[in-house]
């Protein structure tokens, strides 16, 4: 009888830890982190090292390299920047203490480095001791900070739904519509982007590569001329004249 009651009230510690166990990550994981009003405009006296696009708008994240969370603010932008690629620059300000000497592999090679690093139209940028991160108001690793082609902040904060998590949420969704609607971007315009592959007017003589200038419409028209006064004469001519005649 006791033996059954000790197993009881250890079920019912168990479970009752278990729950603020959870209870606990969970508060954790919508935990917002803390902020600071950032500059209404791009402060251009400030060596950043950014230089803002004027058919572009300007986001920048600030990042701690050792941060998990960040990870999902990655995976975010990693979507974006495909979806409304050529209409954003991206750069990412990685925190890094002013002696990384300490543990050099942390702060150099970071995967959340190599993460942003793939990402189209991004830059990295070395944020030493958190000095830009105190002065534009970014307290927490994953702020994130829009600027229009005016210079003007339209966004500010995160973009993802909760601590390490992504998904739909109204950061994202306030950051894309305010770099749609920026009256300096145009979301229409073509993008010129190098193609790679083999070249299309190449011909080849058995190993040997033969290049081919590009054909204009004149002769192109005469070629087909030439061609159609050979299959005419064919039939006609003796063999070895149908050259000379159309020659």
């Amino acid at each position: 009888m006791q033996a059954d009651r000790l197993l009881v009230a250890s079920v019912v510690l168990w479970l009752s830890l278990s729950s603020a166990a959870l209870y606990a990550l969970a508060e954790y994981g919508t935990e917002a982190g803390a902020v600071a009003p950032a500059p209404a405009l791009w402060p251009a006296s400030l060596p950043t090292g950014i230089t803002p696009a004027e058919d572009k708008a300007t986001v920048v994240l600030f990042a701690h390299p050792l941060c998990p969370c960040t990870r999902a603010t990655l995976v975010e932008f990693e979507s974006l920047t495909n979806r409304l690629y050529g209409l954003f620059d991206l750069h990412v300000l990685f925190f890094e203490p002013a002696d990384p000497s300490a543990m050099p592999e942390v702060w150099g090679a970071s995967d959340l480095r190599q993460l942003a690093s793939s990402l189209p139209g991004t830059q990295l940028h070395a944020d030493v001791d958190g000095q830009l991160a105190r002065h534009f108001g970014a307290y927490t690793s994953g702020q994130v900070l829009l600027y229009d082609t005016s210079g003007s902040l339209r966004f500010a904060g995160g973009i993802t739904p909760s601590r390490g998590h992504t998904g739909s949420n109204p950061g994202r969704g306030t950051l894309v519509s305010n770099i749609l609607s920026d009256p300096g971007v145009d979301p229409l315009a073509p993008v010129l982007n190098p193609v790679f592959g083999c070249g299309l007017l190449e011909a080849r003589d058995g190993d040997r590569k033969l290049s081919t200038e590009p054909v204009s419409v004149n002769d192109e028209a005469r070629s087909v001329e030439r061609l159609v006064g050979v299959v005419s004469l064919q039939g006609f001519l003796p063999q070895g004249m149908e050259q000379r005649a159309v020659s």
